[in-house]
């Protein structure tokens, strides 16, 4: 019995894990130069929170560790704002819920379960740092 709730998990975790985004989202926060209000704390664990807007990111890196970067490696990449990116959270959020609507389910997804990946880019002297992120919910 304990083996086949097992398998139920593990093949529940494997849909839900196939239906979000796969391909990394791309976000800045201050590279794209908007006007938005951004802050950066860093906790006492050494782990850094963005705040963009009222939206809440925790890194998965440590204080000391982000991708540095020169801003022309990332020239290819699509960065979009956090506008951008609520309005494609939203989209997505949406479609998650229809398809486990048509299979007869009712889904609630949290934030961190939209996209597979956020990296957060942020310029400061000449370089770019990319952060992996969680996208946290911030009960308010």
């Amino acid at each position: 019995m304990k083996i086949i709730l097992l398998f139920l998990m593990f093949f529940i975790g494997i849909i839900k894990i196939n239906s979000q985004i796969k391909t990394p989202v791309h976000l800045s926060f201050n590279y794209t130069g908007d006007k938005n209000e951004i802050k950066k704390h860093i906790n006492n664990k050494g782990g850094i929170v963005f705040f963009i807007n009222n939206e809440r990111f925790v890194s998965k890196q440590k204080q000391n560790s982000p991708i540095i970067l020169k801003c022309e490696d990332i020239k290819d990449i699509e960065i979009i704002d956090i506008d951008a990116f609520l309005s494609l959270a939203w989209k997505e959020r949406k479609r998650l819920i229809e398809e486990e609507k048509e299979k007869g389910a009712v889904r609630i997804l949290t934030n961190d379960k939209i996209f597979f990946k956020i990296y957060l880019y942020e310029k400061k002297d000449n370089l770019v740092y990319r952060y992996e992120l969680i996208w946290e919910e911030e009960i308010k």
